[in-house]
């Protein structure tokens, strides 16, 4: 059943004018919450629009000013398709819900250090990595589960561009980053099968011969 899940997942992003009720949104952020952290520290926080038009298309607004302007910087002959791309892959304006994930930094590494020595690169990249890479759990689990519920939705990352003004738009609490803007709703489309490449493409065996 899992291996035909993971099959039918696709990344959606055109939906009907149907709002997902409230209860399957629930259903995807317990989906969310169950995923493994690190350290159980369950760095993530959900902030979900619903239903708000507005909002959604002040924070695509704000997104694409941002790409407008480094667009203007993009060599002539890749502009307009620099454009176009970003206008196909990060829209999010068809959504009826927008689940936006947090995550926050849990410095544990770094606790268990002597605090009268110089904090140390590397340990500030592990607990920032373990954040993230937990978090990233979480939202995998919110795009199974979407699939299962017969919704659709897509993990969008190309609005950070604009991080500091969405953050500042969504009254982010300081310390707290946002991990990926994921949109939520009924298809009104039906994808094609990615291609993927050879799986030994991917493999590389380390054993004892």
């Amino acid at each position: 059943m899992m291996d035909e899940l993971l099959k039918r997942r696709r990344s959606v992003r055109i939906f009907n004018k149907n709002i997902p009720p409230k209860e399957s949104i629930y259903k995807l952020i317990e989906a969310a919450i169950s995923a493994p952290s690190a350290n159980n520290k369950q760095p993530w926080k959900f902030i979900i629009i619903y239903n708000h038009s507005e909002i959604i298309k002040e924070l695509q607004y704000i997104a694409d000013m941002e790409i407008q302007s480094l667009s203007n910087n993009i060599h002539p002959d890749f502009r307009k398709q620099f454009r176009n791309y970003s206008k196909k892959y990060i829209s999010f304006l068809d959504s009826r819900v927008m689940i936006i994930a947090l995550y926050k930094i849990n410095p544990t590494m770094n606790n268990i250090m002597d605090h009268d020595k110089k904090q140390t690169p590397g340990l500030n990249f592990i607990d920032h990595h373990n954040s993230l890479l937990s978090t990233g759990m979480a939202i995998e689990n919110i795009l199974l589960t979407a699939t299962d519920l017969q919704l659709g939705a897509c993990c969008i990352t190309g609005h950070l561009i604009a991080k500091e003004k969405l953050k500042n738009r969504l009254k982010i609490p300081e310390g707290w980053e946002i991990a990926a803007f994921i949109p939520v709703g009924f298809p009104d489309e039906k994808p094609d099968i990615p291609k993927k490449k050879d799986i030994h493409t991917f493999i590389k065996w380390l054993e004892v011969i």
